[in-house]
């Protein structure tokens, strides 16, 4: 089962989801016209999203009262239909919101960039972890890369006098916050951490991603399948 149907259909959702916030997610369905059941699964539900994050009771057979209960209802009425949250979240970004009543989200997108000599341990590990720290206080969706800078050399027409011990870093950061909520108290949490490190050359691209653009939808499919809170 890979196409969802949101208008007029009711969803719960249960298990710990690693992409998005429950809270987050019930909106979403109800900008495409869902209905959320909060409470016990009944033979009215029609979807049961499942989170991603197993809970320790799932390997012994445990899999909590709504999962049980959906398996029951399942037998007698064909339905709810159980739903993996990737298949939920690329169901979302290709299905069009038609409830503008409610206000849409958006996606804070942040790319960094620092140089660093790969002999310097301490401040890589430093690095790693206060982006680690933070971007699991604040519920950030994160990745961490790095390349020797010789790598970048290739592309450049004039000699370039920077050691082929140094390595590039390149941080991608991003989150979902409300339409009208303001950025700056984030950032300033976020730089605050990395002024600690004292990093040369560190370069810092802030943008905002509003619900329903076509750059939306593809951070949205990113989140989904590339970039996870650690």
């Amino acid at each position: 089962m890979n196409k969802i149907t949101f208008k007029n259909k009711t969803f719960c959702f249960t298990g710990k989801f690693l992409d998005l916030e429950r809270e987050n997610a019930e909106e979403l369905v109800k900008q495409r016209g869902g209905l959320i059941i909060s409470e016990r699964v009944n033979k009215d539900l029609d979807y049961l999203v499942i989170g991603s994050k197993p809970s320790n009771g799932w390997k012994f057979g445990d899999f909590g009262n709504k999962i049980n209960d959906a398996l029951y209802l399942r037998e007698e009425f064909q339905k709810p239909i159980f739903i993996s949250e990737d298949i939920f979240l690329n169901n979302i970004s290709d299905t069009e919101i038609i409830n503008t009543e409610l206000k849409p989200n958006k996606i804070l997108f942040i790319r960094m960039q620092c140089k660093i000599n790969e002999e310097d341990i301490l401040l890589i590990k430093k690095l790693e972890n206060s982006i680690t720290e933070i971007c699991k206080t604040l519920k950030f969706h994160y990745t961490i890369n790095s390349y020797n800078i010789a790598f970048d050399n290739l592309f450049d027409n004039q000699k370039s006098n920077e050691k082929v011990s140094t390595l590039s870093f390149s941080i991608r950061i991003m989150k979902f916050i409300g339409i009208e909520s303001n950025s700056d108290e984030i950032l300033f949490l976020l730089l605050n951490k990395l002024n600690e490190l004292n990093l040369e050359s560190l370069t810092i691209t802030v943008s905002e991603r509003q619900e329903g653009s076509i750059l939306y939808a593809k951070l949205y499919k990113e989140l989904n399948k590339k970039l996870k809170i650690k």
